[in-house]
């Protein structure tokens, strides 16, 4: 994959010089997003970095102006960024960044990510094997989906995080707040909360900490 990269330079060279000639700073963000997931997918994660960093330097300023464009790509280069530092096994850089992006969706007022991001760090350190922290991770992230309708909750990976609360919970909790945790699954996702968390979900998490999801 390292044989690409000059088609890479070349063709990411072409993109950011038609971006720089333009007035747009949505194009001027998504050129350099672009271009760092281009250098990431043939594993040139120096490159990458280096232009998720300017995408994320380029969405603040955006977003201290105001524009509507500079959270949504901020977002996006913040879990390109985490990625890159899951891949290198930087877990606890990466648990940081995930962190970042759910205070941020607090104050915009954005539950989904709150959700996503919080279970993003439990995933991760469930991997470590820190499960005490991993399930704290996961009730925050069941928090965050607490504010989206019943409806997204039954079909997003707030299914995922009520699963690994559950299983974890039933290792470092107290049987009565195991209790507690089900009756408000059964709040959030209704009478059918059982059937919907205990599918495959718990299985494949399982199989991808056994197999090192990140390798």
């Amino acid at each position: 994959l390292k044989n690409d990269k000059k088609p890479v330079d070349r063709e990411t060279k072409k993109l950011l010089d038609i971006a720089g000639e333009l007035e747009d700073t949505s194009i001027r963000i998504s050129s350099l997003f672009i271009t760092s997931t281009a250098y990431y997918s043939i594993r040139e994660y120096d490159a990458s970095m280096k232009y998720i960093d300017k995408t994320i330097a380029e969405s603040e300023k955006a977003m201290k102006e105001d524009d509507a464009s500079g959270y949504n790509y901020w977002r996006m280069a913040k879990y390109m960024k985490a990625a890159i530092l899951t891949t290198e096994k930087k877990r606890e850089e990466a648990i940081v960044i995930y962190d970042s992006v759910a205070q941020e969706a607090i104050v915009q007022k954005d539950p989904y990510y709150v959700m996503e991001s919080y279970r993003m760090s439990g995933f991760l350190r469930y991997e470590e094997g820190k499960f005490e922290k991993a399930f704290d991770y996961f009730l925050l992230s069941l928090s965050g989906g607490s504010y989206l309708s019943e409806e997204v909750r039954k079909n997003s990976t707030f299914i995922y995080s009520a699963n690994l609360a559950l299983h974890l919970g039933r290792q470092v909790r107290a049987p009565i707040d195991v209790e507690i945790l089900e009756a408000q699954l059964q709040e959030w996702l209704g009478d059918d909360w059982r059937k919907l968390v205990d599918g495959s979900g718990m299985q494949q998490a399982k199989a991808r900490r056994r197999g090192s999801l990140f390798n």
